[in-house]
């Protein structure tokens, strides 16, 4: 379990104002140990989570597949609260943004 709590830590430090980081970056925002950041990133890169730029980690597109389940959700769609959808939708446009910028 401790892998996969780090493996979001990582991914949760890409926002719009953070597209792409290095991995001293992502150790400090993250709390991580810098060993401990860069094995996960490799194994994030290597599933397809991430790729590597120049020396600067970027999420990919693979990412949205991530929120896919939980939008996709017919109970979601029957009963949706307000709270929640805008919380989803605000989720979306930000790993839309930050892939976005990832892709250009």
């Amino acid at each position: 379990m401790q892998s996969v709590e780090r493996a979001f830590s990582i991914l949760e430090t890409f926002d719009e104002q953070h597209p792409a980081r290095t991995a001293a970056d992502i150790a400090e925002a993250s709390g991580l140990a810098r060993p401990t950041t860069y094995r996960m990133l490799q194994t994030l890169r290597r599933l397809g989570y991430i790729r590597n730029v120049n020396g600067r980690f970027e999420v990919t597109p693979r990412v949205l597949r991530l929120g896919a389940g939980y939008l996709g959700r017919e109970s979601l769609a029957a009963a949706p609260s307000r709270r929640s959808t805008r919380s989803a939708n605000d989720s979306v446009n930000t790993l839309r943004s930050v892939c976005s910028t990832a892709t250009k």
